[in-house]
């Protein structure tokens, strides 16, 4: 992670695009922090059932969202539209509609850029967990989505 953290700090912004990043991190941020808070209570609340701390392992898989950011996972999967706390349809189209707006407000030869960077990332991400990738709420993605929030995810890595 330390090349790709270097990688990031040396990518160029225009102030207006860092600040639709930062503004996109703040929704994330807020977004994951109130579902963390609904699936621990819940997580907890259920324990009684099953073994003690048996959601330990979905916990600790949660709490890498904060590592590394995963919009499509904490805000695009339509999987939130029915999982506690829910989302409602408008409140994700609303959210990519503000991805694609970064994405739009992104110059051509920068989006290249990122996206060759961040295609290596997850080769590198692949190699080093031996093809056992087990990501959290990838649903039905598309593979434009995945490019898409793979791009916005390392912008917002280090913001």
């Amino acid at each position: 992670m330390p090349k790709y953290k270097v990688k990031r700090h040396n990518i160029q912004m225009t102030q207006e695009l860092r600040m639709l990043v930062k503004q996109i991190k703040h929704v994330y941020d807020s977004t994951l922090n109130h579902k963390l808070t609904v699936w621990e209570k819940d997580m907890d609340m259920n324990q009684k059932y099953v073994q003690p701390k048996a959601y330990i392992s979905s916990l600790l898989s949660f709490r890498f969202f904060i590592f590394y950011p995963d919009v499509y996972a904490i805000l695009l999967n339509d999987t939130h539209l029915i999982l506690k706390p829910k989302t409602s349809y408008a409140q994700i189209e609303n959210f990519r509609e503000l991805l694609a707006g970064i994405i739009r407000k992104m110059p051509t030869d920068l989006y290249q850029e990122i996206r060759k960077i961040t295609n290596e990332f997850q080769a590198d991400k692949f190699k080093v967990t031996n093809g056992l990738i087990m990501e959290q709420f990838q649903g039905n993605s598309q593979n434009a989505d995945i490019v898409f929030c793979n791009i916005i995810n390392f912008l917002m890595w280090t913001e």
